[in-house]
């Protein structure tokens, strides 16, 4: 979002594409579009138009007039441009074929990935989607099933379509995930629900331990954790503002040994020796006391330490019994002390130790976004952490811990590792994260292999309908039931070399349930890629472009008349879109969700062709200031890579870096520690010290199923944001969120990346909330997006749009509705769907019957 935004492409291909949409051009002219100017029928929007094959530059300069690519002027430029806002489906080809000319230009095997190659021993690069699908109908109809198919979740009730089943998002605002649960190993019912048991503290570092053991070593990992805890305890101390007494009484309950490195007894030391005598000043320090107590039991974990005094809590003998299977020289008194981590250490773990609190489904703090229309963006969910590359395995693209599987290819008998790096591929990385979440859809402890030999042999969708003339799915059907298996459709799908081989050479990632290590069929170490490529075929087909603003401005972009042959009361009702759009654009909306996707951190946006430049609207008007747009023009380039950006964020400061699209525009707070708290696409694959619970459930839930071990031991974390990457001491994103879609914005609230029923529940909720920018808190965040602030002197932002003009910029807003999105017309037709309408679950986990609902209800 910036003071003045123009779009650049490939404009010989804009040229044959931004006049078309379904029909042919009329007398093969061009007439402008109403982007700029989209008013009333009377003098500012005539329905004559005057007809020029290309107009004049805004000022006849000649530095101005030179062709660009056998474009006359960038007058013509600027128009063709204008008329491309109004076509979807032309900027979409623009913007693909955009980013494949970009690509061509650009090397797959970066010297990142050459690296990569050598730490996973593996032999070549895949980057292609052509080498890997057979069948496309295959591909799509495998994805929908996997999307909409509630055997997949661990409780045989959740599927990805849990959370995304109204108009893409979820009608109930926030989402219900999962109980906090763990797998037994023992078979899945025939109804799909894995056997579990409640989930206690002390089954964490165990998985953890188990699943990775075989990679790394795993004590040193720990240690090493244990010495950044201390330094970071240190650096907290010296702040004047921490709970000095209640972190030293925690430190001081265990001795330190010889066994434990030198430079971690001498922290240690200088640690407890500042904290002796201080008073507890307390204050805000949730996170110093999580991460005193994960320091004491990694300690304890790792054998440089032991207990020296006894916890108040007092175990059971049986307890104490356990706790012995690997504390064998402990005294019970001594073994009394031992809390946290510290207990997940005896081999034959009781039935329960320190159980979490009652197993209910977890409520997700995110309102889900749409998935129609999602194949749009560069990256994905609200806070981007979804990779534009998809790995092959996880959700973090380039950025991920190593495979525990691998990726493997059998050609000609031959077994050969692959490193698979897929560009534009946001929704297949995307796909993989809910999958193995703790929090979405798995009971801890879940991996791949698990899902895969739950469902190979299952037939897709088995306990819900699906239409005999269902849009993909329709070629498999037999009495209204899917007459294949999964490893069936797999098999149609995807070529051979990824499925046909049989066990492959080696597995590094070990069972988390047992440690024991993996002996897997290629079809299992393979489940990951199949997974986020079919997903990503499926959500390809879910592309919403056919509202009423769409027809509106296809009949407008021919030269035909808008309001010829209406009665009174529709005419009005179309001036009502239309004025509503003039002031969508006016009052700032536009900058952000820009025609015609209504979106930002898309592919069009950040790639071409809908690209921004700073500078003033109209630079042409004087000779000393540069215009980066007739500049581009000349460039010949393809597209331009405008994914991080530099924007003033306040007057008084230097330009900052920022994620393009991606905005803190005020709806949950910014300041850490707060309620509400969410850093946004500043986030970082680290830990959630809010208790030592928060901070062992997070790494299931979030960081991807990369080797996490390799992420968390990196001194400099992991940042979602591509400007913190850049230059973090010059960027401001912290509370920015992914800029949404406005297409089909009438059925997806409640809104904003938090989905509060209370406060945005209704789109003129929404409005009102761009004239008050005030967060959860009542006030306004730090780095609030400047349009949204309120300038000195100024009567209200620039954002805020008054109350006589709401009613029409509701009515475009909701113009933007495809009706084949409303009535669940195909593409959008789907299976039958039951969801959770309250987070109680039974003894195993499910939610009763009465308490599911049909996503109809909704």
């Amino acid at each position: 979002m910036k003071y003045a935004a123009f779009t650049i492409s490939i404009f010989l291909l804009i040229s044959s594409l931004s006049m078309t949409s379904g029909d042919d051009k009329p007398n093969g002219t061009t007439r402008r579009g109403v982007a700029q100017d989209p008013v009333e029928e009377n003098a500012r929007f005539p329905d004559a138009y005057r007809k020029q094959e290309c107009p004049p530059s805004p000022q006849p300069k000649d530095w101005l007039m030179i062709p660009h690519g056998g474009v006359k002027s960038e007058g013509c430029a600027r128009v063709n441009l204008q008329d491309l806002e109004l076509n979807f489906d032309a900027t979409k080809a623009a913007s693909d074929q955009i980013r494949k000319l970009m690509l061509a230009q650009d090397s797959a095997l970066t010297a990142e990935r050459k690296e990569r190659l050598r730490l996973e021993n593996a032999v070549d690069l895949t980057t292609s989607l052509d080498d890997f699908v057979r069948d496309k109908a295959a591909m799509i109809a495998l994805g929908k099933a996997f999307f909409w198919d509630q055997q997949i979740g661990s409780d045989g009730q959740t599927a990805c379509a849990s959370c995304h089943f109204k108009a893409g998002a979820d009608g109930r605002g926030r989402s219900l995930g999962m109980a906090l649960r763990r797998m037994t190993g023992e078979a899945p019912l025939a109804d799909g629900t894995e056997p579990s048991r409640p989930l206690v503290s002390d089954d964490f570092l165990k998985m953890y331990q188990f699943r990775w053991g075989g990679m790394i070593d795993f004590d040193q990992f720990v240690a090493s954790l244990v010495q950044r805890a201390v330094a970071r305890l240190e650096a907290e101390a010296s702040t004047g503002v921490f709970p000095y007494a209640s972190v030293h009484k925690e430190l001081i309950e265990i001795q330190i040994l010889d066994s434990a490195p030198t430079e971690i007894s001498v922290a240690w030391k200088r640690l407890i020796e500042a904290l002796s005598g201080k008073d507890d000043i307390g204050g805000e320090q949730g996170e110093v006391r999580t991460i005193s107590s994960l320091a004491v039991d990694g300690m304890l974990f790792v054998g440089y330490a032991k207990v020296a005094t006894a916890s108040q809590k007092r175990k059971s003998t049986d307890e104490l019994a356990q706790l012995k299977g690997r504390w064998q020289n402990y005294t019970d008194d001594q073994l009394q002390g031992v809390s946290g981590l510290g207990a997940a250490l005896a081999p034959n773990e009781a039935e329960r130790l320190t159980e979490l609190p009652e197993a209910v489904r977890i409520s997700i703090p995110m309102n889900a976004p749409t998935v129609i229309n999602a194949a749009l963006y560069d990256r994905l969910f609200h806070n981007a952490r979804a990779a534009s590359v998809f790995n092959g395995y996880d959700h973090l693209g380039d950025s991920a811990g190593r495979d525990g599987y691998g990726k493997w290819v059998c050609r000609n008998g031959r077994w050969h590792r692959t490193l698979v790096r897929i560009p534009d591929a946001a929704l297949a990385s995307q796909a993989t994260a809910p999958l193995l979440s703790s929090a979405e859809m798995s009971w801890f402890g879940r991996q791949y292999h698990h899902v895969a030999r739950k469902i190979l042999n299952r037939r897709p969708l088995q306990f819900q309908a699906i239409s005999q003339n269902d849009s993909h799915l329709q070629p498999w059907l037999v009495n209204g039931q899917l007459d294949t298996t999964y490893r069936q459709l797999i098999q149609k799908a995807f070529k051979p070399e990824w499925w046909c081989g049989g066990r492959v050479p080696r597995v590094e990632e070990h069972d988390a349930l047992t440690g024991m290590e993996l002996e897997l069929d290629q079809v299992e170490a393979n489940f990951s890629l199949f997974w986020g490529i079919a997903l990503m075929y499926y959500q390809n087909e879910l592309i919403s472009n056919t509202s009423e603003f769409d027809r509106l401005m296809s009949l407008r972009l021919q030269g035909k008349p808008l309001f010829e042959g209406q009665a009174a009361e529709e005419s009005k009702r179309i001036r009502a879109i239309l004025s509503g759009y003039k002031t969508f654009q006016e009052h700032a909306c536009a900058d952000c969700h820009r025609a015609p996707e209504f979106a930002d951190a898309t592919r069009a946006t950040v790639y071409g062709p809908m690209l921004e430049f700073e500078g003033p609207l109209d630079a042409i008007n004087a000779e000393t200031e540069t215009n980066e747009f007739a500049d581009f023009l000349g460039s010949g380039k393809a597209g331009l890579d405008s994914r991080i950006e530099r924007m003033p964020f306040r007057p008084e400061h230097a330009p900052r870096f920022y994620d393009a699209g991606i905005y803190n525009i005020g709806v949950t707070s910014d300041r850490e520690g707060t309620e509400g708290y969410n850093p946004g696409v500043a986030g970082e694959v680290w830990l959630n010290f809010q208790n030592e619970n928060e901070a062992l459930t997070s790494i299931g839930q979030q960081f991807g199923q990369g080797l996490v071990t390799d992420l968390l031991a990196r001194k400099i974390p992991v940042t979602f944001s591509l400007a913190r990457r850049h230059a973090d001491d010059w960027s401001n994103v912290v509370g920015s969120f992914k800029t949404p879609t406005m297409r089909n914005v009438e059925l997806t609230g409640p809104y904003f990346h938090d989905g509060d029923q209370n406060r945005y529940a209704t789109l003129d909720q929404v409005l009102e909330h761009y004239d008050i920018a005030q967060n959860n808190l009542g006030i306004e965040n730090e780095f609030l997006h400047p349009a949204l602030r309120l300038e000195p002197g100024a009567v209200q932002r620039e954002t805020a749009i008054p109350d006589s003009l709401r009613p029409d910029v509701i009515a475009f807003l909701k113009s933007l509705t495809d009706p084949r999105v409303r009535e669940n017309i195909a593409p959008f037709d789907h299976p039958t769907l039951q969801v959770p309408v309250v987070p109680q679950v039974d003894p195993m986990g499910r939610t009763h019957a009465p308490d599911l609902k049909p996503d109809t209800a909704f």
